[in-house]
């Protein structure tokens, strides 16, 4: 199903609405891929050797986990052309000891 490139950046406005963000990124373009929406973006003045990030966010708009930082912008885009898969909690996280 095709998502309006408004419906992505609002996802991500609601998302970054109640954290404080010290660093305005620079969208290069909003995508979808199965269940996540991606901004791929870069970030002036936080890490000059990595100034490329991919922030994933589910279609709800709650953090995955998937986000990475690049040192270019063909890294990025490779991150982007595979499959997102959510990182699932580990035992530990749960509190679950076997």
């Amino acid at each position: 199903m095709q998502m309006l490139v408004i419906e992505m950046m609002n996802i991500f406005r609601k998302h970054y609405r109640d954290k404080e963000i010290f660093l305005t990124p620079y969208v290069i373009r909003f995508g979808k891929k199965g269940h996540h929406v991606y901004e791929l973006s870069t970030m002036h003045g936080d890490d000059p050797n990595f100034p490329f990030k991919v922030h994933v966010l589910t279609q709800s708009g709650e953090d995955t986990g998937l986000s990475n930082i690049f040192k270019t912008e063909e890294e990025a885009e490779a991150y982007i052309s595979q499959d997102f898969y959510v990182k699932r909690p580990t035992r530990k996280t749960l509190n679950i000891w076997v």
